[in-house]
């Protein structure tokens, strides 16, 4: 069964915001700590100081100063229901930074918001409205652009709106592959266990009882460009059978911090490498993914299961992975049902009690959660 939708077509008709070759430094939903990068980095040449133009009508509703984060920023309301972001900035134009200094000598404040009435600084698609930089938290000169949802503040991938202004033949490419024993085992171990990827499979035969869930590290790249990207979309197919698909076009903003729940951030903290799971833990209820079954796979006989991942961006460059697993009944040490719950949780202490134990029948009784 098809259990995605189409994707949405955006028919607002944006301009890029600098003038000047488009290459990319970072893409929209790259997995970061505690959050998926909400915009998209435009490389500026390697220096500060080009024009930065507004992506279409509208009007500069808050200017904004950090010492981390965006830096300097500019936020531009558009009448078609949008919200444009560009940070990192150098400066604002000279009206718009005089209202910072006021506010800034009134408040005895260095860092915070102002805010815009509509009439205050009306701008036209393609006007400047600023100055690219390296502030607030950028570890190199480039502009930070995003667009947001006006009403709901959620995250939208600006390619949506310019990408035909880049170019782009390069597909995305796989690294390695993690399989989570969740029920079950894998090679005889109820421990993740790592396979690295060539060019189209595994290096190592998998072999796996019970139920299981799989993993994936895998980065996008742009011609022009050596800095690695994520993969927007992602399909994991069983059996020719899809049973896992993530469609980063959009975030939630309170959704956000999932990131850590479906990534394996226990990797990541040891290893500065993300896995990002092909199935649905438990709480994380994030709209870019769709699975049957939470995407959790039930290796219940002694078979070879046929498993492909295709990856694709946003231009539609796409790359195929086959590989399989064999279905070998071992013995199969069980998780409780809490075990779901067993992740390094972003936003408490974390403390945690198992329970387990040896069955040495098959477990084809198990339900599939």
């Amino acid at each position: 069964m098809q259990f995605w939708g189409l994707l949405l077509t955006v028919a607002t008709t944006f301009l890029p915001p600098l003038h000047l070759e488009l290459l990319l430094a970072g893409n929209f939903g790259e997995p970061r700590p505690h959050h998926f990068h909400g915009g998209i980095d435009i490389k500026t040449q390697g220096v500060e100081g080009k024009p930065v133009f507004s992506i279409g009508d509208g009007y500069i509703e808050r200017i904004s100063v950090s010492e981390k984060g965006y830096g300097l920023a500019v936020y531009v309301r558009h009448p078609e229901g949008y919200v444009s972001v560009y940070g990192h900035l150098q400066s604002f134009m000279p009206d718009v930074a005089e209202r910072m200094a006021k506010w800034q000598e009134e408040n005895g404040e260095e860092y915070g918001s102002v805010y815009f009435k509509p009439s205050d600084f009306p701008v036209k698609q393609g006007q400047q409205i600023a100055v690219s930089g390296n502030s607030g938290g950028s570890f190199g000169p480039h502009l930070h652009l995003e667009v947001r949802d006006g009403l709901t503040n959620h995250l939208l991938d600006p390619l949506d709106f310019i990408g035909s202004a880049f170019k782009d033949n390069t597909p995305p490419r796989a690294n390695a592959l993690m399989v989570y024993p969740l029920y079950g085992v894998v090679g005889g171990q109820n421990i993740k266990n790592f396979f690295a990827l060539n060019d189209s499979t595994t290096e190592e035969p998998i072999t796996a009882w019970g139920l299981i869930g799989l993993g994936i590290n895998a980065d996008d790249f742009m011609e022009g460009s050596h800095n690695r990207l994520g993969v927007r979309l992602t399909e994991l197919y069983v059996d020719d059978k899809l049973v896992f698909r993530s469609n980063i076009n959009h975030v939630n903003m309170d959704e956000n911090m999932q990131m850590n729940v479906w990534g394996d951030y226990d990797y990541y903290l040891k290893n500065n490498t993300w896995f990002l799971r092909s199935y649905i833990p438990q709480d994380v209820t994030m709209s870019i993914l769709q699975a049957e079954h939470s995407g959790i796979i039930n290796i219940d006989e002694e078979r070879i299961y046929k498993v492909v991942y295709i990856l694709s961006d946003y231009y539609g460059n796409t790359s195929r992975y086959s590989f399989t697993i064999e279905g070998r009944q071992q013995p199969t040490l069980l998780r409780n049902d809490n075990y779901y719950k067993w992740f390094i949780m972003y936003n408490r202490i974390n403390t945690f009690e198992q329970e387990y134990k040896f069955i040495e029948t098959p477990n084809k009784n198990i339900t599939i959660i």
